[in-house]
């Protein structure tokens, strides 16, 4: 299974990328750990997920071609 991440802001600086396929992922706990074990910088940021333009609050399951989005932090007026 194929899940294709969009990353926005700080996001992008740590990873070097604004998009990013990854496979194998069934659920957002488990791409929060390939990330973290990846990127161990993105622990000191907060950031929302969201599934096919949804923010999640709790895990959800991921399915063949959705999109994640990494949002950081962001401010403005």
């Amino acid at each position: 299974m194929q899940v294709t991440l969009l990353l926005f802001g700080r996001i992008i600086e740590i990873l070097g990328t604004t998009t990013m396929m990854v496979e194998g992922i069934q659920d957002t706990d488990t791409l929060k750990v390939y990330l973290l074990n990846r990127y161990p910088t993105l622990n000191a940021i907060n950031y929302a997920i969201a599934v096919n333009e949804q923010i999640i609050a709790a895990n959800t399951t991921l399915k063949e071609d959705c999109i994640v989005a990494i949002l950081p932090p962001y401010s403005g007026g």
